[in-house]
Formats: structure tokens, C-alpha cells, sequence
């Protein structure tokens, strides 16, 4: 059966409106009459030639995007139905929950308050946090420095979502963290406008017992360049995203430190960064959420190493997983129709093994498209509430309030510069 994202559909497509336009050129001089058979004839060879050619080029990019996999995934999508969760495998045991411990946990959380309590109330005032943000919380604009020229101009642009409670709730309350990034093309708006992941979570908090998140989405393609989130061609992303943008957050949010309260997610190309971080830094990552991943740089527009197919070893993702497999606790979403991200999903679950987990969601005859993943958010979230042990709970004020004192003991390893950064 000819699939929509066949070969075989669009060559017959494209055969199918060339023989239209031949037909057209032979016919035409038979329908020049003036008559209702000739007219409608001429309409009808001229509609069928621009259907065909419509549907062709529609039939070429789903075959490029692998936006639709199969006639039912199509149709499923047309009737407005969004796709249904057929399977869930779980590989390995939990690693965050092992290693959880709350007492050590609230240790560092304390000591962020007394170190960065000051900087954190500057930030809040100079972000004009608005005091009622309403039942679906707040987004800001931020830029945070450490790029450095070579990622040009308007580089460290980031997007951040409070939730309702944090200014609402307890002053000194903390959150967990969710590290968020979009695909390509895309930008971290697409988090707020497109998928609505704030109404997700609250949702979420309301049915499962989710911790509201503060959520970071960088953008890792300054200038349009399409990083990978590496350390390519003078632009150290990978760094930035995974020192900077951390050790910024809990300087200037009421942020938990500890890896067991940060999660990092993405799809698309996205999902390819989340595993970058989580994989190479799970001391900063407890856990990683993906939809539509794929497993090696995918260069766009930039060719840092000169051609698309070379990049360092460390991006090589299942090499990663198969030599030196992260702590940390995976949860993928896998489309059986999407032939892009499908096959390297499967990979990486299989490569798992040793003190990795690995959650796994299939969605039979989905394709490689923003409404799959958006569908199936609530489900990664839930499974985060449940699974990660600084996600779970209740958000309570157990700091003093006022504005302590730093300790000369309190120390927390800050990665990123010490630039101040302020609101875009």
C-alpha cells in the first residue's frame, strides 16, 4: 500500500500531474468552443492539473518532514483525534528516586536562599513580576550572557515560565526545574503559543500531583545558526546550556540546586540537545524527557567540521549510552510511523543498559509532527510527577523568611560566568 510518506506516492503524484498538463495541451484546442461541455471541460482539465500538483508537492514535503506516516494517522489528524498511547515498556530501575536524598537536598536549597536571596529578589523586582499572574502563570524574556561574539548579536535570548504560586504562593518557597527546547525550525515560543505548555502543567499539577515547574527554554540557534547544542565552530552551546543557563537560574529564581529537581526536555532537534545535556551531564540532569529524538548532530545551515555527516565522537549519542551509560532516568516517546525519529528511538532504548532508565511511550502509526508530542505532554509530565522524587509533594514555605545572611561555609558550584544578567 502506498503510505503518505512513500517514494512511491510522490513519483506517482508527479507522473500524475505532468501527464495532466500534457493532457491539457493535447485537449485544449477541442474545449475552445463556446459550448457547456467545452467549458467544463477546460475548468475541470485545469483544476485537475493544480490539484495534482498541490498534492504532490504536499505528498514531497511530508515525504522530507515525515509529518504523516500512515492514511490512518492522516485521517486521525484531519477529524481533529489526537493520537492514543498503545504500549508503555519501562527498562531498568528509577536512578533519581535511589539516590534521593531530601534531607541533603533541602541542605543546598537552603544554602542558594542565604547565598543568592538578595540577587533573587533584585531580579523579581527589575522583571516587573506581575502579582496576580493568574491561573496559568507568567512568561519572561531574559537574556542570559556567556555566548561571547562569535554566536552574534541577540544571542542568550531565553524564555522562562513561573508558575502561578511564585509569587501567589509562600516568598520563599522553591521549584523544580524543567530545561526546555524547541525544534528546528521553531523557537522557544512554540512552548508557549503552540503547544501551551503552561496549561499542560497546570493541568497536570490539578490531576497528578506535579510540582509546578519553573520552566528555562534557551534558544540554542543564535542568529539562525543551527548549533546542535555543541561545542562547534567557536560557539561553545553545549556549555552555555548546561552550565550557564543552570547556574544562572539558581542565582536569580527561587530554584532547587539539586540534579533530582532538574529535568531536561526537547523535541525534534530539540530532543537531540536534551540527550547532549542529560547524557553528558547528568550531574546537572536527573531526568529527560524526548519526542522525535534522534541520536547524532543533524547539521542545518552550518557545517562547523565542513560536512554535514562529521561531528566529535562525544555527540554520538548511542556511543555514549553503549560505553558510559548516564545515571539518569529516560522517558521517550516513540512513533511507530515516524521513519525520521522512530528508528533512532528504538536504538537508544535498546543501547540502554547499566544504572539508566528508560520509560518508553508508543503511539502506533503517529508521524514526526508538533500536535503528536503535544498530545502526549501530559503523559511525560505525569510520568515526571510520579517518577522523580523533586517533582512530587507540596511546595510549602519551609525557609525563614527575610533575607539571611551568607555563611562563610555555604558553597554551591556555580558553572557559568558571573555576568549579571537582566530582563530582554
Amino acid at each position: 500500500m502506498l503510505e503518505p510518506n512513500s517514494v512511491a506516492l510522490v513519483v506517482l503524484l508527479w507522473v500524475s500531474f505532468a501527464a495532466a498538463v500534457v493532457a491539457v495541451v493535447v485537449l485544449w484546442p477541442r474545449l475552445a468552443r463556446r459550448r457547456p461541455l467545452a467549458l467544463l471541460g477546460r475548468l475541470g482539465t485545469q483544476v485537475g492539473a493544480s490539484a495534482l500538483v498541490v498534492l504532490a508537492a504536499a505528498a514531497t514535503l511530508n515525504q522530507q518532514n515525515g509529518w504523516y506516516g500512515t492514511w490512518s494517522d492522516l485521517g486521525r489528524d484531519l477529524m481533529g483525534t489526537p493520537p492514543s498511547v498503545q504500549r508503555v515498556a519501562v527498562k531498568g530501575d528509577l536512578q533519581t528516586a535511589g539516590q534521593y536524598s531530601a534531607s541533603a537536598a533541602a541542605e543546598a536549597d537552603l544554602r542558594a536562599q542565604r547565598l543568592f536571596g538578595p540577587e533573587r529578589a533584585v531580579f523579581a523586582r527589575d522583571a516587573k513580576l506581575h502579582v496576580a499572574p493568574g491561573p496559568h502563570g507568567q512568561w519572561l524574556h531574559v537574556v542570559i550572557p556567556g555566548l561571547g561574539k562569535a554566536a552574534g548579536r541577540g544571542a542568550g535570548k531565553a524564555m522562562i515560565w513561573l508558575p502561578p504560586a511564585y509569587v501567589d504562593g509562600p516568598s520563599q518557597a522553591t521549584y523544580p526545574v524543567i530545561e526546555a527546547y524547541a525544534g528546528i525550525p521553531g523557537s522557544p515560543a512554540d512552548y508557549q503559543k503552540r503547544m501551551g505548555l503552561q496549561n499542560i502543567i497546570v493541568r497536570a499539577h490539578q490531576k497528578s500531583g506535579l510540582i509546578e515547574p519553573v520552566v528555562v527554554v534557551p534558544d540554542y540557534t543564535p542568529s539562525g545558526i543551527d548549533t546542535e547544542c555543541t561545542n562547534s565552530g567557536g560557539i561553545d552551546m553545549e556549555t552555555w546550556l548546561t552550565k550557564t543557563v543552570p547556574a544562572w537560574t539558581v542565582r536569580h529564581l527561587r530554584v532547587r540546586p539539586d540534579k533530582e529537581s532538574w529535568a531536561v526536555m526537547g523535541f525534534s532537534a530539540g530532543g537531540f540537545c536534551a540527550e547532549v545535556s542529560a547524557f553528558l551531564h547528568p550531574q546537572q540532569y536527573g531526568s529527560v524527557m524526548l519526542f522525535g529524538t534522534y541520536n547524532n548532530p543533524s547539521w542545518g545551515n552550518w557545517t562547523p567540521y565542513g560536512r554535514r555527516s562529521i561531528w566529535p565522537a562525544r555527540y554520538s549519542m548511542l556511543n555514549v549510552v553503549r560505553q558510559t551509560p548516564p545515571p539518569v532516568d529516560v522517558w521517550i516517546e516513540v512513533s511507530e510511523g515516524d521513519r525520521f525519529a522512530g528508528p533512532p528511538s528504538r536504538s537508544l532504548i535498546n543501547a540502554a543498559h547499566g544504572r539508566m532508565s528508560v520509560t518508553s511511550v508508543y503511539l502506533p502509526g503517529a508521524g514526526h509532527r508538533f500536535d503528536v508530542w503535544q498530545a502526549v505532554m501530559p503523559v511525560a509530565l505525569e510520568w515526571l510527577g510520579h517518577a522523580e522524587p523533586g517533582f512530587h509533594g507540596v511546595i510549602g514555605d519551609g525557609v525563614t523568611h527575610g533575607t539571611p545572611r551568607a555563611r562563610s561555609d555555604d558553597r554551591v558550584v556555580l558553572r557559568g560566568r558571573k555576568e549579571d544578567a537582566r530582563p530582554a
